[in-house]
Formats: C-alpha cells, structure tokens, sequence
C-alpha cells in the first residue's frame, strides 16, 4: 500500500519489515555511503528518490575519492521503487542494473531478504 506521511518519517514497510532509512536495500550502497547520504540529510527512501543524481554524485565527490568510481544515476529511482513498496519491480531492476537479466542471480534486494529469512 502506498504511505502518506513526511519524506523523512522512518516507518516500517509491510511487506518485508525494512526500516525506510535502510538506504543499502538500494544496489550501490554500503555503510559507508549510507553514513555518507545520512550526513547530507538524506536518512529516507523518498528523500533519496527526490534527490537528483547530480547532488549525489557531488555528495560522494566531496567524500574523497574512495568514492569516485560509484554511479548513483540509479539510486534515486532504486528508492522511489522502495519507497512506493514496489519489491517487485526494485528486484528485476536491480538484477537489470546487475547485468544478471535473465539469470538467477539474486538481486541486492533479495540477498538482503534472503539474510533476514524473509525470502
């Protein structure tokens, strides 16, 4: 179902008991650069999908370079996905992002359920 509520409420999703701050369902982001969003005002999956990859790529460039070679063109759409609880669709976008389409390779998504024992 879909949420009404700020872009930075933390709520737990339904159908998988994600927290939405948990921005490293979204294939690219680590700890590290969870840390890193947090620290720039992004904590939420919607703030993360309103957020252009641009200032993303600045956020990252001003981190250091450890954190040059990541591509965040695709995490604003990965979260508007988590946002909208749209598992599915996240799931076969990441494994397109993941170059495993057609393949059974397991999606971020999925591994990280898979961990929680809820796939």
């Amino acid at each position: 179902g879909s949420r009404t509520g700020e872009a930075d409420e933390v709520y737990i999703d339904e159908t998988y008991g994600l927290s939405s701050d948990n921005l490293k369902v979204v294939e690219g982001i680590g700890p590290k650069i969870n840390e890193l969003l947090n620290k720039a005002g992004i904590h939420t999956w919607t703030q993360l999908a309103t957020t252009t990859p641009e200032k993303l790529e600045k956020i990252l460039k001003n981190a250091g370079s450890k954190f040059k070679m990541h591509n965040p063109a695709s995490w604003p759409e990965q979260a508007s996905f988590a946002a909208a609880g749209e598992w599915q669709a996240l799931i076969t976008f990441q494994k397109v992002l993941g170059g495993t389409s057609g393949k059974n390779t397991d999606s971020k998504l999925e591994k990280l359920l898979i961990k929680k024992g809820k796939l």
